[in-house]
């Protein structure tokens, strides 16, 4: 009996240490926005109050009616677009990219429609640069931050920093992940590339990535009249329109598949956890009571 409530013991203090770390990154992850673009906490706050304030009656699709600030996030775009024939190059991921970000803000509009807005981080303000508002029914593209830490915390990575490129020729975001162990890829298409083995919010080794990459795009035999995104090697393949490489598309399992978390996995794991502490609090009092009993 003492063996079994010790252990329900550790594994709720374990499940809590792993939540509130989670929990904690997230919510410190304005701060690192902050410390990152140069930008003030206060003039963050300000900015998307005052952007709020001019759209929350606006009569049209683009009127605001909620922000998540809280589910914000800081991208850097590339300013070298073939990121595969760069890395092959010797090129880290932050080499590629731009020496400017974007502020990203999801929205919800009055008329229930998700949105981002996105804001330019400039000389230690930001920029309104517009907006986007899905259609009826349909998810906005706009990653989800907290998707990636929970993604981490299923595999108990440490998480150290997060910094989120993305690739407008791609059509992809892709968060670098470092942690205690060293560097990981999660990369976030909404769905895009799915059917071609990149799944979005899955987590993916440093060589493991890459190679996913160079099997699926083919950025050697890309039109250069075209700004239609990186040509895909099975499509060439069977056109036969790629003479240069007819490389088959390789297997290779990302280090955790799971599916898209949204907003709703964190409360269910705090309910998880909750239930747990109920049977610690049900065997305790078991105990109690068997040792008053005995005593009689």
């Amino acid at each position: 009996m003492n063996r079994l409530i010790k252990t329900i013991l550790i594994a709720f203090v374990s499940c809590g240490l792993i939540f509130t770390s989670l929990l904690a990154w997230a919510d410190d992850y304005i701060y690192d926005i902050s410390e990152k673009t140069g930008i003030k906490i206060e003039i963050i706050s300000k900015t998307v109050d005052r952007f709020y304030e001019d759209k929350k009656n606006t009569q049209n699709k683009f009127s605001v009616a909620s922000y998540s600030l809280e589910d914000a996030y800081l991208v850097t775009p590339f300013s070298i677009y073939k990121m595969i024939n760069a890395h092959n190059s010797g090129l880290a991921i932050e080499d590629m990219a731009a020496d400017y970000g974007r502020f990203m803000l999801p929205i919800v509009t009055n008329d229930g429609n998700e949105g981002i807005v996105t804001f330019e981080c400039s000389g230690g303000h930001l920029k309104y640069l517009g907006m986007g508002v899905a259609e009826e029914g349909r998810n906005i593209s706009a990653l989800r931050i907290k998707s990636v830490l929970e993604a981490c915390s299923r595999l108990k990575l440490e998480v150290t920093d997060v910094n989120i490129f993305i690739n407008d020729l791609y059509h992809m975001s892709i968060s670098a992940v470092d942690t205690e162990t060293g560097r990981y890829y999660v990369p976030c298409s909404f769905g895009y590339y799915g059917q071609y083995g990149i799944e979005d919010y899955s987590i993916y080794g440093e060589n493991e990535f890459w190679a996913l990459l160079e099997s699926v795009f083919d950025e050697e035999n890309m039109d250069p009249d075209s700004d239609g995104g990186v040509p895909l090697r099975n499509e060439i393949n069977e056109s036969g329109k790629s003479s240069k490489k007819n490389a088959e598309k390789k297997s290779i399992d990302p280090i955790a598949d799971m599916d898209a978390f949204d907003d709703n996995s964190l409360p269910l794991f705090a309910y998880i956890l909750v239930a747990v502490g109920a049977a610690c609090g049900i065997a305790i009092c078991l105990r109690v009571l068997l040792k008053k009993k005995q005593n009689l």
